[in-house]
């Protein structure tokens, strides 16, 4: 199993960042492969970042429906109390700052023994396998 990271999702959505095309492409293995999968806790910190960044609510409603389009349900992966038990933990050994939904995204990842697609390559300090 494969779990996309927040940075997929907005590089995906952003033509400007540099890696929109790849962003874009692993955002439609969502689609086109069985294995891949994107937790809740990263449509949640997408509109977060959106949010902070300045984004007002009817633009981010848009880029939430456009996701709605290209994720289906069954897709996402849901936040569990043991995952965020596990988040907890690992928030014990994670050096950075920032890492609440690093946390949650790594504890996805090992709740279900799934690599992370992402450029992020501080999980692999959490033992999690990464790939871009």
């Amino acid at each position: 199993m494969k779990i996309l990271d927040t940075v997929v999702l907005a590089s995906a959505l952003d033509r400007k960042d540099p890696r929109h095309a790849r962003g874009r492409n692993h955002l439609f293995s969502v689609i086109t492969d069985e294995e891949v999968f994107v937790p809740s806790v990263c449509v949640i910190e997408l509109d977060l970042v959106a949010k902070a960044n300045g984004v007002k609510e009817l633009q981010r409603a848009k880029i939430n429906d456009k996701l709605a389009t290209l994720i289906a349900r069954d897709k996402i992966l849901p936040v569990t109390p043991s995952m965020v038990a596990r988040a907890c933990k690992l928030a014990t050994k994670a050096r950075w700052r920032s890492k609440y939904f690093d946390m949650l995204i790594a504890a996805a990842a090992l709740e279900h023994s799934a690599e992370i697609i992402t450029t992020d390559r501080k999980f692999e300090n959490l033992g999690i396998t990464i790939n871009w």
